[in-house]
């Protein structure tokens, strides 16, 4: 089993504009793994060997982040950043002949609600996204670290619950990217992901007052 901590902290600055910084931190885990060579042939297997036993690491892990909220003018902008760290190189089973680089991952963020307090249409209550990433990856190739950049795109489709009067959400995001190892002629490859989720906005344990 493996833990991570965090903390965050908020303010107000006036009544439009609310400015949230936060921390995580992932301790360091040792994982003891199996080893076994198999050699097959159309014949079947070969030989299935039992390999000495090797030390994996989960790695420790910093993380950090902020955002900004500004509601004025019916409009709500949110825009955030984080960055983490992931200590891989401290990993010296270098079992498969595999070596570990640290990672590193930037991303950020920017949301936009058109009129989420005045909103008269279905479109402005809707949430439009972009987003950008830059990831180091922990795996090296013929000494090259692997990076991916992507870009995001996406819009949040809301549905009312007329029982506890909030809106959740069905999220629709395009992201589009490319990795690879960085240098001219390496290995790299280009994507295009759609995803699709669900964020349930609720009100749990509220206690109502009667007159």
């Amino acid at each position: 089993m493996n833990f991570d901590f965090g903390a965050q902290y908020s303010h107000w600055f006036g009544q439009h504009t609310k400015i949230t910084v936060g921390g995580v931190y992932g301790y360091e885990s040792k994982m003891p793994v199996e080893y076994r060579k198999m050699v097959t042939s159309y014949h079947g297997i070969e030989r299935n060997q039992r390999q000495p036993d090797v030390k994996s690491y989960i790695p420790e892990s910093y993380g950090a982040g902020f955002s900004i909220i500004r509601n004025k003018k019916a409009a709500e902008w949110v825009f955030a950043a984080d960055y983490q760290f992931r200590n891989w190189s401290v990993d010296r089973s270098r079992y498969m002949s595999l070596t570990y680089s640290d990672s590193h991952t930037y991303s950020v963020g920017l949301q936009l609600t058109p009129k989420k307090y005045s909103a008269e249409k279905y479109l402005h209550f809707m949430r439009f996204h972009l987003g950008a990433c830059y990831n180091q990856s922990y795996l090296k190739i013929n000494g090259y670290q692997l990076e991916d950049y992507s870009v995001s795109l996406g819009v949040g489709l809301p549905f009312f619950n007329s029982r506890t009067k909030v809106f959740s959400y069905v999220n629709v995001a395009l992201n589009i990217g490319e990795s690879g190892t960085g240098q001219r002629g390496g290995v790299s490859e280009r994507y295009a992901l759609l995803s699709v989720n669900l964020s349930l906005i609720e009100r749990w344990f509220a206690k109502y007052i009667w007159d």
